[in-house]
């Protein structure tokens, strides 16, 4: 999915899938994507940044909070 969002004065644009290894993977668009390891619940993480899943509903989750050692973001769901 996709998660959209102001962070440090531009808007952050997310994309989530599943890596050809199986694992989630994490872009921060316009950067290379990542696979990160899972932390337990709805979290992920990769470093020191961490990925929590926030409001589950039946088109997955409305809500992406990154958490960087600098700055915590939080991005809503895309349908775009």
């Amino acid at each position: 999915g996709s998660y959209r969002g102001p962070g440090r004065g531009r808007r952050l644009n997310v994309t989530v899938s599943v890596g050809e290894d199986g694992r989630l993977h994490i872009r921060i668009l316009p950067g290379e994507g990542q696979s990160v390891r899972w932390l337990g619940g709805d979290t992920f993480g990769a470093g020191t940044t961490r990925f929590e899943f926030r409001a589950p509903g039946p088109e997955g989750f409305a809500e992406l909070r990154i958490d960087q050692v600098s700055g915590h973001y939080v991005l809503s769901r895309s349908t775009r």
